[in-house]
Order: structure tokens, then C-alpha cells, then sequence
């Protein structure tokens, strides 16, 4: 009889290899909304889809740091934990960038009405 223990998911590399995977999925999220940025300050997409995209990331980021304390070898989550520190940082410059962006002209115009 096979019990799910037995399963490949739930040997000790299993941490390691999900990490891997999450962490790639990190770095080609932030790729897109680079691209999406881009795309937005020329107003082809819309500001909710890259937000939408960047939260996808940062959950993203935060799952890949839950996933590094599993991993038994050091160099994997030092690498690890470094990209996926590294791309939650370029993440939430941009959602500052963009939330700079977005309340300016609102801090302007209630500025306008004093």
C-alpha cells in the first residue's frame, strides 16, 4: 500500500525544489511589470493590472521567504532569500513610484483648494 508520505512532494528536497520554482515565478513577475510600467506611463494597459501584477509578486517574495527556512542547504536559501529580498525591494519601489505618481495631482488639487 502507498501512503502520501511516500510521495515525491513530501521528501526532504521538496522545500527546495517548490523554493526554486517560486522564486522563478518571482523574478519573471518583476520582469513583467517592468514591462508594465512602461506600458502604463504610455497608458496601453491599465494601472490595476500592473497593481494586480505587483501583489501577485509581492505574495510571491513573502511565499519564497516562508519556503527558505524548510531548505537544509545554506547556499540555497542565502541565493535564494537574496533574489527574492532583492525583487520584493524593486517591487515596492515601484509601488511607491507609482503611488507617488498617483497623489500628486490629488495632493495638488486639494492643495489648490485652500
Amino acid at each position: 500500500m502507498k501512503w502520501a508520505s511516500d510521495n515525491y512532494i513530501w521528501n526532504a528536497e521538496a522545500p527546495a525544489k517548490w523554493l526554486w520554482g517560486v522564486t522563478i515565478a518571482n523574478i519573471a513577475s518583476l520582469l513583467l511589470a517592468f514591462i508594465f510600467v512602461v506600458a502604463a506611463v504610455v497608458s496601453i494597459v491599465s494601472r490595476w493590472s500592473l497593481l494586480i501584477l505587483l501583489l501577485l509578486g509581492i505574495a510571491l517574495s513573502v511565499t519564497g521567504f516562508i519556503l527558505t527556512k524548510g531548505v537544509v542547504s545554506r547556499n540555497s536559501r542565502f541565493v535564494a532569500s537574496a533574489i527574492n529580498g532583492s525583487v520584493l525591494a524593486f517591487q515596492l519601489l515601484i509601488v511607491l513610484g507609482l503611488a507617488a505618481v498617483w497623489w500628486h495631482p490629488l495632493i495638488g488639487k486639494l492643495s489648490d483648494m485652500h
